[in-house]
C-alpha cells in the first residue's frame, strides 16, 4: 500500500505542468509525500527484516551517490522477498521519475491524467493517502490556471473543517467566480463567513494592512527562509497557527532591554531593525528582512544589554516562545533546521 501511494505520487509529479505559477511548491509537496512514504516503507521493512540492515540500506540510498544506491540494491537483493523486489527496486534505482513511473505502472496501473485533472485528483484524494498541505498547494495551482473554471471541488472545500483548506478554497472560489463565492458562503457559519469576507470581499473596503497574510502566504514566506525551507509543509501548517502578523512603526521597540524568559520570537517579513548597545545607544548590527530575532540577542544583560528597534515601518511574525518550544519538542525537523 505504501509503495502504491508512492507510485501514485510519482505519477502525479510527472503530470504537474512546469510553467504553472507555484507548480514548484506543489512538486516539492509531492516530493515530501514520497519521502514520507519512504519513511513508512523503511519502518515496515525494519519490522520484517534486521533493523540494522534496513538502516544501512536507508543511509546508502539517502547518500544520493550512485555507489550508495548500487550497494543498497545489492544488499536488499540478498534478503528481500522475491515478490517485493520488482515493486520496490524501481523506487530506489538511479533513474528518472518518468522512467520510474513507467516501471511502476505495470504493478500499480493508473490512468494518465492531464494537467487539470491531476490537480482535481489531488484535491479530492483521501487524507489517508495525501496530506492537507499538498491539497492546499493543488487548490492554489488550480486557481492560478487560466483554463480552469469554478468547480464543485472548490466550493465543497469552502466547508472543509481545516482552516488552511477552507481559506485557500475561499480565495480560489472568489478568484474564479466572485458571485459563486458570495452565494456559497451564505451557508457558512457566521464567524467563519465573517473571517473569510474580511479577506476576500473587496466591497467591504478593508485595508490590506488589516487583512494581513493568509495562512498559505505565511507558509510560502516561511519556505523562503533558510531555517524553514527544508521543513515539510505539513509541519509548517501546524506551526503557522503560532504565527501572529504584527507591525511596528519607525523607532518602535521590538524587544526591550529587560526582556527575559518568555519573550516572543520575531521574523522580519518587511522592513529593517537595529540592535543597539545600551546605554550608549551604539548600533551593533542590523537585522534585515527574513531574519529571526530572539532573546538570545539580549540575554547577557550585564555586559551587553541590547534593545531591538525598528528603523523603518516593519511587518513581522511574532511567535509565542513557549508554544514555539512545544512545536520543536514535537517536530525534530524544525529543531534540526534551526540548529
Amino acid at each position: 500500500a505504501e509503495i502504491g501511494n508512492s507510485a501514485w505520487n510519482i505519477a502525479a509529479l510527472t503530470e504537474i505542468p512546469e510553467d504553472l505559477e507555484s507548480s514548484d511548491l506543489l512538486k516539492k509537496a509531492l516530493e515530501e509525500e514520497i519521502a514520507f512514504n519512504f519513511e513508512n516503507i523503511y519502518m515496515l521493512l525494519a519490522l520484517i527484516y534486521d533493523p540494522q540492515a534496513i538502516k544501512l540500506v536507508k543511509d546508502n540510498i539517502e547518500s544520493g551517490t550512485v555507489e550508495g544506491v548500487v550497494y543498497a540494491i545489492e544488499l536488499l537483493d540478498v534478503f528481500l522477498a522475491d515478490e517485493l523486489k520488482p515493486i520496490f527496486f524501481p523506487l530506489i534505482e538511479d533513474i528518472s521519475q518518468s522512467e520510474r513511473n513507467e516501471r511502476l505502472q505495470g504493478h500499480f496501473p493508473r490512468q494518465a491524467l492531464d494537467n487539470v485533472e491531476v490537480l482535481k485528483q489531488i484535491i479530492n484524494r483521501d487524507y489517508n493517502n495525501i496530506n492537507k498541505w499538498t491539497k492546499a498547494c493543488a487548490i492554489y495551482c488550480y486557481a492560478n490556471m487560466i483554463e480552469t473554471d469554478i468547480c464543485d471541488d472548490l466550493i465543497a472545500n469552502l466547508f472543509n473543517p481545516d482552516p488552511l483548506i477552507r481559506e485557500v478554497s475561499a480565495w480560489a472560489v472568489s478568484k474564479k467566480d466572485f458571485f459563486s463565492y458570495k452565494r456559497s458562503t451564505l451557508r457558512l457559519s457566521e464567524n467563519i463567513k465573517k473571517e473569510l469576507d474580511a479577506r476576500y470581499m473587496p466591497d467591504l473596503e478593508i485595508e490590506e494592512v488589516a487583512k494581513g497574510m493568509s495562512r498559505i502566504e505565511k507558509i510560502f514566506f516561511l519556505k523562503t527562509l533558510p531555517s524553514f525551507e527544508n521543513v515539510p509543509g505539513v509541519i509548517l501548517v501546524e506551526f503557522v497557527e503560532l504565527v501572529e502578523e504584527v507591525r511596528f512603526k519607525k523607532g518602535e521597540i521590538i524587544l526591550k532591554k529587560n526582556a527575559r524568559g518568555n519573550s516572543p520570537l520575531f521574523i522580519i517579513v518587511k522592513g529593517q531593525a537595529v540592535a543597539y548597545d545600551l546605554p550608549e545607544m551604539e548600533e551593533k548590527y542590523r537585522i534585515e528582512e527574513r531574519e529571526l530575532i530572539g532573546e538570545m540577542l539580549i540575554l547577557d544583560q550585564d555586559r551587553n544589554p541590547y534593545e531591538i528597534v525598528a528603523t523603518e515601518e516593519c511587518v513581522a511574525f511574532r511567535i509565542d516562545k513557549d508554544r514555539f518550544l512545544e512545536q520543536i519538542t514535537d517536530n525534530f525537523e524544525i529543531a534540526k533546521e534551526l540548529i
